[in-house]
């Protein structure tokens, strides 16, 4: 009678184990079981053929409405077009002379000395927008007309709504309704102070810049220490192809099986693709081609699923 009691109990603990859960409350509660479930795979990324709509065009993977329709709904529906407008593309535009108001163009009021622009209208040169209308500039002495404002001719300065002569120090030149110290010169103050030149430099424009083989520290050019496999840029120096910099030196790339140089790091070839510090090769479903490291569907094909 023992013996029967144990190998009862024993089947009774391997099934409970077989599902994967084992629930005994005080010895003696009721078991729950609940099977155990294989992780789902997501399905490969593949290329389908689209649904193109009426009145619809393929644009690679995808479609667009001709012109004069709407999309609306996966559908491609004709424009609703108000009176005194005209189709652009997948929309409509107010002619000239008519502006939009909601869904209607209405026509334009233009005031005197004005001109339309299209859907607007600007004042006429010599004359600007004053509360709806177009009034004449009044322009100062030694100004010039330029569309609808003035500026101050070359040598004189804007201060309110006059023209003033600029005060320009000696070694500096007109800009305009400004001025700038010559070459060889830097502004302090309202003067041109000559430029105080370091050893190895060379003026640019207002300031000095150290030569090629050279670079600034302070108010000194010191000269570069160029590495074993390197070349030097300006006030700089870069690793040849093939190399990386490593702090102050240029080592030589691991390129891995399936990969070629570029400039100072390396790329899969096509057909594979990066995965840590190797190229592996991945695969190109139907109606799909490959684009260097990855794959495209065909024009009137899409891609179903995102995963490689």
């Amino acid at each position: 009678m023992d013996d029967v009691a144990t190998a009862m109990h024993s089947k009774r603990v391997f099934g409970l184990l077989a599902f994967g859960l084992v629930a005994w409350i005080g010895g003696v509660g009721d078991v729950t079981v609940q099977p155990v479930r294989a992780a789902s795979t997501p399905p490969p990324a593949e290329c389908a053929s689209l649904e193109v709509p009426e009145n619809a065009k393929v644009a690679t993977n995808s479609w667009f409405c001709k012109r004069g329709f709407l999309e609306s709904e996966g559908q491609c529906v004709p424009l609703e077009v108000p009176e005194n407008a005209e189709v652009l593309l997948n929309s409509w535009i107010c002619k000239k002379g008519f502006h939009r108001v909601g869904d209607e163009c209405l026509e334009l009021k233009i005031p005197e000395n004005a001109v339309a622009r299209r859907n607007f209208w600007v004042c006429k040169k010599g004359f600007h927008r004053v509360e709806g209308q177009c009034a004449e500039l009044i322009v100062p002495e030694n100004a010039k007309v330029s569309g609808n404002s003035w500026y101050c001719k070359k040598g004189f300065y804007r201060e309110g709504d006059t023209c003033r002569p600029l005060s320009v120090p000696e070694n500096a030149k007109v800009l305009l309704n400004s001025w700038r110290c010559k070459n060889g010169f830097q502004q302090v103050e309202d003067e041109c102070q000559a430029l105080e030149l370091p050893e190895n430099a060379v003026v640019v424009s207002n300031s000095w810049v150290c030569k090629k083989g050279f670079f600034r520290v302070e108010d000194q050019c010191v000269e570069l220490v160029v590495p074993e496999n390197a070349k030097t840029a300006r006030n700089s120096w870069f690793c040849i192809k093939g190399f990386r910099a490593d702090g102050s030196e240029c080592v030589e790339l691991d390129v891995p099986e399936n990969a070629k140089v570029l400039l100072n790091s390396w790329v899969c070839e096509k057909g594979f693709r990066r995965s840590g510090d190797q190229c592996v090769a991945f695969d190109v479903p139907e109606n799909a081609k490959a684009r260097r490291n990855d794959w495209a569907c065909k024009e009137g094909y899409y891609r179903t699923a995102s995963n490689p």
